[in-house]
């Protein structure tokens, strides 16, 4: 039986310990000039060599024949120890030896002598799980250990470690390895074990393991498990359930492009082929981060991706704006939280997709809502003049504005208007994909929102009751602007004069308030024209 990768290829001495030069310079100094302190502590992310430091460490102290630091690998300690054998190596999993009786036993094993040594070793690992009661007991043997003991404590995170105890310690910190330091390693191992690995599987398997050493070695094992000696890029997408740029830097270019439908619905082809969600979602976070980076020159990409995908990223980092990929990564790594708890695994992008896609009516508009803002702010200015009489005949519309702010045109009823009658909501409900496509001609992101929603009730004032499963389009159909847009849609299509209102699902009181307010609204409907004249050029007057 071989054993795992990550275990065969594990550095046994500090020279091939790669990527973290800073601490491999400082431990071998200190050994060399014999200022080896009483305990260390080693943090940072997993997989980048803390508990192998910590064994080179423990093989170094102890090696009868050490060279400039280095242990030789050869005498009985060094054997000894690289074969698990060491009595003065003691390994301590704290996530699962947490306790203060578990310390109190190391307390009492600290008073003991080393076996054959000349220190006796305590590599205490993932430190930072130790109840406070263990992290108290383990306090004072870090103040005053006897001389023949050294402590290495490692932690994934530092932040759960009392301060108390890393004031007794001397700190290294691990960082994640570089792409090229990781990629050249895994070559290696691909080579010395034999396998075929052409270079574009080698990048995936090493953006994958995010500078992690023992994640990349692990996902090289398993790859070689499944296939024998030949990995194919088709191969390591398949298994790690991995994207391929090309899907991804499509739906990249259509949220760009801001192609809510067209996402959407590619989107429901790749989960539909089996794409593992939270994949789809990282692969989306860093190809908009690349595509930040190329935006802003923050750093060279140069060696990280091919030359194709960096020609892609330039193209489209052209046409969005930085703050537009900034919200892009902040929508997606909220997705990402958001999966960790849903049942419903697309939902989270899928309402990304929608609230990055649906803020073009707010920038789009800009220009015109400051004019609008303007115009009713004189408005508002004169009505405040007015006499009461005059005020409650004024009809309020400035949602005809707003409508044609959204949609950039005016719509025109083909049918002469109809009066509400009991048939009307079934009449609605036929011509509702129609209504939706002239919604569409008008804003594709108000069908959109329209979509998620069908009609359930019209009152006789023309209170047409929208019901949709899902708060946020609700509250997106609530805006006036999209309401009138839809509105007039029907009215094109029906020839019906109604009221836009929303529920999800039964919730009845917004309906009845919805309704009242309508009601109210609708009475004011026939003094509207004299006064729109006395104002200017029919410009619409603000709601009083």
């Amino acid at each position: 039986m071989r054993g795992a990768l990550y275990l065969r290829f594990r550095p046994q001495v500090f020279s091939e310990l790669v990527g973290q030069d800073h601490i491999k310079k400082t431990l071998l100094n200190a050994l060399k000039e014999n200022k080896v302190s009483h305990a260390y502590l080693f943090c940072g992310p997993r997989g980048t060599g803390k508990t192998t430091t910590a064994r080179l460490l423990a093989k170094a102290l102890n090696c009868q024949n050490s060279r400039n630091g280095e242990p030789c690998n050869k005498c009985e300690s060094c054997r000894e120890i690289n074969e698990n054998k060491a009595l003065d190596l003691i390994e301590i999993d704290a996530a699962s030896n947490r306790g203060i009786d578990e310390i109190r036993d190391l307390r009492e094993k600290v008073r003991v002598a080393p076996a054959k040594s000349k220190y006796k070793v305590f590599i205490i690992d993932e430190v930072h799980m130790l109840t406070k009661e263990a992290f108290n007991a383990l306090l004072k043997t870090l103040e005053e250990p006897p001389k023949h003991i050294i402590f290495v404590l490692a932690t994934t995170e530092i932040h759960k470690v009392p301060v108390t105890i890393i004031s007794r310690c001397q700190r290294f910190d691990f960082h994640l390895i570089d792409l090229k330091n990781l990629r050249d390693k895994i070559k290696k191992i691909a080579q010395k074990e034999k396998i075929d690995l052409d270079n574009d599987s080698l990048d995936l398997i090493v953006r994958k393991a995010r500078g992690s050493y023992r994640d990349a070695e692990s996902l090289l094992d398993q790859l070689s498990a499944f296939s024998g000696q030949k990995i194919t890029f088709e191969m390591v997408k398949n298994i790690l359930g991995l994207p391929d740029f090309e899907e991804i830097s499509e739906l990249g270019k259509l949220l760009i492009e801001r192609n809510y439908q067209k996402a959407i619905t590619d989107l429901e082809k790749l989960l539909d082929q089996g794409e593992d969600a939270e994949q789809l979602t990282l692969g989306l976070i860093d190809f908009f981060r690349n595509c930040l980076l190329v935006k802003i020159g923050g750093k060279d990409l140069t060696g990280e991706i091919s030359d194709d995908e960096l020609k892609v990223l330039k193209e489209l980092a052209e046409k969005i704006s930085d703050n537009d990929l900034l919200k892009l990564i902040d929508l997606l790594s909220e997705a990402i939280l958001q999966l960790k708890v849903t049942e419903i695994d697309r939902l989270p992008l899928e309402v990304s997709f929608l609230r990055f896609c649906q803020e073009r009516i707010k920038t789009t508009d800009d220009k015109e809502a400051k004019e609008i803002d303007r115009e009713l702010s004189v408005i508002s200015q004169i009505k405040s003049k007015l006499p009461e009489p005059v005020k409650k005949v004024i009809r309020p519309v400035r949602e005809k504005i707003i409508s044609k702010t959204s949609s950039g045109r005016e719509f025109s009823s083909d049918k002469k208007s109809q009066k509400i009658g009991s048939d009307s909501l079934n009449q609605i409900k036929a011509d509702w994909q129609a209504i939706l496509e002239e919604v569409k001609l008008a804003n594709h992101s108000i069908r959109a929102f329209l979509q998620a929603g069908e009609p359930t009730h019209l009152d006789q004032n023309g209170a047409l009751m929208i019901t949709y499963r899902y708060n946020f389009h609700k509250e997106r159909m609530d805006e006036i602007r999209n309401r009138t847009v839809v509105e007039k849609a029907i009215e094109k299509i029906t020839g019906l004069k109604v009221h836009l209102c929303g529920e999800v699902d039964a919730d009845k009181l917004l309906k009845t308030n919805n309704s009242r307010n309508i009601t109210a609204q609708h009475s004011q409907d026939e003094a509207s024209a004299d006064i729109t004249a006395v104002f200017g050029g029919g410009k619409i007057i603000d709601n009083c």
